[in-house]
């Protein structure tokens, strides 16, 4: 899975970057489970302080800041250029408000339909089409 077409093993940068490197979704059932067995709250609550930093926004650290300004293999990614990127173009810096209202939808359908909604409809098949794009997608 992480070698090249001539056999060889990818690049670290290259290997983590691709769909063949993402976490298994199951996990959140797992997660689930447990909460099921063993949790006091309720599952919707788990959510609240999540989704309202995702919301509201939280303060830049400035190791985030690094990383989001620095030439590392992720922080140069669409995906990462377009959630540290503000809209004049330049990109978000430590002591800046930073929102992700996309992660609070997410957060708030996993709080609604629970941990199977990571392996359903339409949060399954986004996870499909990011881990299956090139260069390297999933298997």
């Amino acid at each position: 899975m992480f070698l090249d077409a001539d056999g060889k093993p990818l690049a670290y940068a290259d290997a983590v970057t691709s769909g063949r490197a993402t976490g298994v979704p199951a996990v959140m059932a797992m997660l689930g489970l447990a909460h099921e067995r063993h949790g006091v709250l309720p599952w919707s609550s788990l959510f609240e302080t999540a989704t309202a930093a995702a919301d509201e926004g939280f303060v830049v650290p400035k190791r985030l800041a690094r990383f989001a300004n620095s030439q590392f293999r992720q922080a140069t990614l669409p995906d990462a250029r377009a959630l540290f990127g503000k809209p004049d173009g330049t990109t978000v810096q430590a002591g800046e408000t930073l929102r992700n209202p996309a992660y609070a939808a997410t957060l708030r359908t996993l709080s609604g339909r629970g941990p199977r909604a990571l392996l359903e409809p339409p949060i399954a098949g986004e996870i499909v089409a990011r881990t299956s794009a090139e260069p390297r997608p999933a298997l």
